[in-house]
């Protein structure tokens, strides 16, 4: 499995005194209040193109007690692009491919993609812009102690577990998508803020969701709910390793598949475009078969988390359902994927 596999929104930094929220792939609480932000909804869009090898991440989120201020930060394997997605795509994939607990939710860099780290500063701010409410930073680190201060120094707080789960991935070489949400004056009176729906653009071998979370000493028992839908050419399978403590206190690995698949359709691009707006359509992966001379259908896939708690699982990597022989190529560009699913493997 785990040669297979090699083929082939993760933690709220808050202040340490504060108890762990439910939280998307990564957030952060730029000021101390008695109240905590918490996430209530996720919905992503994964689109996926497997022959460019490029993933775009659509996500929205709803935030319960947003007036303390919120954001969340996304690691992923290259450096990404961020943008703001103009028309919210969710109502009608939603109706379209419905996920069964029928969730709802409540009330840019233009420069391409760029490849590995090659600045010489501990922490490199590659671009800032306002993307709708958010500030977004894309940030690569070669320290993790000089990036906590970046966030510091940013009126973002970073606590002691969030500490470790940064410091894994500026080993791995990932990139980081800071986004701060910019607090409204609605904001200030609602008890759930919807935030707008962001784009986080970046190069990969295989999709991959940043799933893993630090490991709070209080997880959060509020419910949270996230619905994912896959577009891509084929159909593929996520994985993450889950590692559990057991009676005698030794660590006991396994691989798991953290999401419940709902459905999963083969659908032709022009019935697939009719449920997104003309900005994500021509995101959507090629479909042109090898030999050039037709469209192979695109496959939709539609899954559901239900968990309060993510403790002990790691990133989700989707693995192509139909196997495929591991070259020596395609190992090298799965190196950061294969590191972040399983802490044995060397980056």
């Amino acid at each position: 499995m785990r040669a297979f596999v090699g083929f082939s929104l993760a933690t709220w930094m808050v202040i340490a005194s504060f108890s762990a929220p439910a939280t998307p792939c990564g957030a952060f609480v730029a000021r101390a209040t008695k109240t905590v932000p918490s996430l209530a909804v996720e919905q992503t869009l994964i689109l996926f193109d497997a022959k460019e090898e490029l993933e775009h991440f659509v996500r929205e989120i709803a935030i319960r007690d947003p007036s303390p201020g919120f954001g969340f930060v996304v690691p992923v394997p290259e450096r990404p692009e961020v943008a703001k997605v103009k028309t919210n795509p969710f109502a009608k994939l939603a109706a379209k491919f419905p996920v069964s607990s029928g969730v709802s939710l409540a009330g840019t860099q233009k420069g391409g993609f760029g490849g590995g780290i090659a600045a010489a500063r501990a922490v490199t701010v590659l671009s800032r812009e306002r993307v709708g409410s958010f500030t977004a930073f894309v940030l690569a680190a070669s320290d993790a102690k000089a990036l906590e201060k970046w966030f510091s120094d940013n009126q973002l707080r970073v606590s002691p577990e969030a500490e470790a789960w940064l410091a894994q991935y500026v080993k791995l070489g990932f990139y980081f998508a800071a986004l701060r949400y910019e607090i409204q004056e609605k904001d200030l009176k609602s008890t759930t803020a919807r935030a707008e729906t962001v784009r986080i653009s970046f190069r990969t071998p295989l999709p991959f969701y940043p799933y893993r979370e630090p490991a709070h000493a209080t997880p959060s028992s509020l419910p949270r709910d996230l619905a994912v839908w896959l577009v891509s050419t084929q159909a593929y399978t996520p994985v993450s390793l889950f590692e559990s403590v057991s009676t005698s206190q030794t660590a006991v690995s396994e691989w798991r598949r953290p999401l419940v698949e709902h459905a999963s359709n083969a659908i032709s691009r022009v019935a697939l475009v009719s449920a997104l707006s003309d900005e994500l359509s021509q995101l959507l992966p090629s479909n042109v078969d090898r030999a050039g001379e037709g469209e192979l259908p695109l496959r939709v896939q539609v899954f559901e988390d239900q968990k309060r708690s993510r403790a002990g699982f790691g990133d989700i990597v989707m693995v192509p359902q139909r196997p495929a022989p591991l070259t020596g190529v395609a190992l090298a560009r799965s190196r950061k994927l294969m590191a972040s699913l399983d802490p044995a493997v060397v980056p």
